[in-house]
C-alpha cells in the first residue's frame, strides 16, 4: 500500500489539488482495491495489480469532479437576474384576470355564481356544497356542467364586445 500510495499522490498533486482532497481519493482507491483484492474472483493475476490500482484511482477522480461539477456557485457577477418589471407585469396580468372572473361571475344566476365560487375559489368539498344547496352528488354534477357553460357563455360574449 505504501508503494502505491506514494503514486497515487503524485499523480492527484499534477492536478493541484488540495492535500485534504488527495487523502479521501487515496482512502477510497484503497478501500475499493481491497473490496476487490478480497472478493472471490476479483484480482487474478498480480501483475495487472499497479493498472487496477491506477484505473481504479482515475474511476474515483472523475466521481469526484462530476459530484463537485454538479453543485458550481455562480459568480454573482454574471448570475443573470430577473427582470423587476417581470413581477409587476405577472401581478397586473393577475389582477385583470381576477377582475374579468369577477365581472363575469356577477353576471350569473345566484345558484351558478354560488356553485362555481364555493368549488373554485373558496375550493370547498364537494358534499359541503351539496349540503348548501340542498342537492345529491349527481345532481351538483349536472349543476356544476350547466354552472361552466354559463360562464363561458358570458365570457364568451363580453370578449366579443
Amino acid at each position: 500500500m505504501r508503494y502505491f500510495g506514494s503514486l497515487i499522490v503524485l499523480k492527484l498533486r499534477s492536478r493541484a489539488l488540495p492535500a485534504q482532497v488527495i487523502e479521501e481519493i487515496r482512502q477510497e482507491t484503497f478501500l475499493r482495491v481491497l473490496v476487490a483484492v478480497r472478493k472471490e474472483g476479483g484480482i487474478r493475476d498480480g501483475s495487472k495489480l499497479g493498472a487496477f490500482v491506477n484505473t481504479t484511482c482515475n474511476h474515483v477522480l472523475s466521481e469526484h469532479f462530476r459530484k463537485d461539477s454538479r453543485y458550481t456557485m455562480l459568480d454573482p457577477g454574471h448570475a443573470e437576474l430577473p427582470a423587476e418589471t417581470d413581477g409587476i407585469e405577472q401581478e397586473l396580468m393577475r389582477q385583470d384576470v381576477r377582475r374579468k372572473v369577477r365581472d363575469v361571475l356577477s353576471q350569473l344566476s345566484d345558484r351558478d355564481r354560488g356553485i362555481l365560487n364555493a368549488l373554485f375559489l373558496e375550493e370547498r368539498g364537494k358534499d359541503a356544497v351539496c349540503e348548501q344547496f340542498g342537492v345529491g352528488r349527481d345532481y351538483l354534477r349536472v349543476l356544476l356542467h350547466r354552472a361552466k357553460n354559463s360562464f363561458r357563455a358570458v365570457l364568451k360574449k363580453s370578449a366579443g364586445q
